[in-house]
């Protein structure tokens, strides 16, 4: 991608309506189509916990704390810095902050998510 696209992709990545326009379309009220998919994808990954895992493109980190409530550690990263900020209200307002945090650089993963 050449540097007048990436511009325009952080740009656009910076808006903060674009990511609650996705937030409203695409999450409802009743999660259990997430969380059977989550059952099933951490059974199938048969990681023991506390394991690490790389969330890339996280979002509102929905996913994260999905993976942080079944006993993962997760590293959550997005490119875009205003859903970072929401990401990170998301964490603290379920008190995950110890099992979800911004990669750290050279830490090793055991697993990735995406």
């Amino acid at each position: 991608m050449n540097d007048t696209k990436s511009n325009l992709v952080e740009r656009t990545l910076a808006i903060p309506d674009l990511h609650q326009h996705w937030i409203d379309s695409y999450y409802t009220e009743d999660d259990t189509f997430y969380e059977l998919a989550f059952d099933y994808i951490t059974n199938i990954l048969k990681a023991p916990e506390n394991s690490v895992l790389l969330d890339a493109g996280c979002g509102n980190c929905a996913h994260s704390i999905r993976l942080a409530n079944r006993g993962f550690l997760v590293q959550a990263v997005d490119f875009s810095e205003s859903i970072l900020k929401k990401a990170e209200a998301n964490v603290k307002t379920r008190g995950l902050e110890n099992k979800i945090k911004n990669p750290a650089p050279r830490q090793s993963l055991t697993f990735i998510w995406r």
